[in-house]
């Protein structure tokens, strides 16, 4: 396991990188294999060791892993320029603004009450800082006791704000999903620490205030809102293939993700 630039984030070690696109179409690296489970499923919390303390660790595990890549000093590590280093809510909201109003949806579930409210109430930016952007369990290798070996899947990196990757990764952990075939929240399972326990457990151990936490759990909502409409929207017009059965729980859930950032401006 390699702690990345003397940092506290695991991740696993590159073996070797190309830049000839006539290898594989693109240019690729290499990394190491780790050993560990990748946790999306009760059925994979059943790898993890018996009992509660495995499942209770996988998510502090977790959290210090978050609070980890927060903690990185982006210019001393030379990822200062990886993006912009402002404007990142702003660019945010104007993105996904856009990709609602392309899934021709209106004012379903009351998405545009929701909208203002995240307009109107922007917090002040704290800084660059390094977020991942697709934090959650799922995207990360653990051992049998839960302690986690690498974070993976960084193609989402960017310079943001930290309260918006732990809202992101509380949502993966404790909201359910409609669709059918999708999997029941981490949080749901036996053992696994409750969203609030491990959002009071961020806030120790980075230092963090979290007082804009709400404001973050509804814009990230109001996103994932956004993006399913797209691929709702995508399926209706025939550009992602055949229609999944149970499309309309697609369109259900888009409403369950406003209902939930709704809930919090409440």
């Amino acid at each position: 396991m390699l702690r990345v630039a003397g940092t506290g984030v695991p991740v696993p070690r590159m073996l070797g990188a190309c830049d000839d696109e006539r290898i594989t179409g693109a240019p690729f690296y290499v990394m190491e294999y780790v050993e560990g489970v990748v946790v999306n499923t009760a059925a994979d919390a059943d790898a993890l060791l018996p009992g509660a303390d495995a499942r209770d660790r996988a998510g502090t595990s977790l959290v210090d892993a978050l609070v980890a890549v927060h903690h990185i000093d982006i210019d001393a590590v030379g990822l200062g320029g990886l993006a912009r280093r402002s404007g990142y809510l702003d660019r945010q909201l104007q993105r996904w603004a856009g990709q609602w109003q392309a899934a021709r949806l209106g004012d379903l579930g009351g998405m545009a009450r929701l909208h203002a409210w995240l307009t109107a109430h922007r917090p002040e930016e704290t800084g660059p800082h390094l977020v991942h952007g697709d934090f959650r369990l799922g995207n990360t290798l653990t051992d049998r006791a839960g302690s986690v070996q690498a974070v993976l899947d960084w193609e989402l990196c960017t310079l943001g704000e930290p309260l918006l990757d732990l809202a992101y990764f509380l949502r993966s952990w404790t909201a359910p999903d409609l669709r059918p075939g999708f999997a029941q929240p981490i949080a749901a399972l036996p053992g696994f620490a409750s969203g609030e326990e491990l959002a009071a457990y961020y806030a120790r151990q980075s230092g963090r205030p979290i007082e804009e936490l709400d404001y973050w759990r509804a814009f990230t909502a109001w996103r994932s809102a956004a993006i399913l409409a797209g691929v709702y929207r995508r399926y209706l017009d025939g550009q992602l293939g055949e229609r999944p059965d149970g499309l309309e729980a697609y369109r259900a859930e888009v409403v369950s993700r406003i209902e939930q950032g709704l809930s919090v401006v409440r």
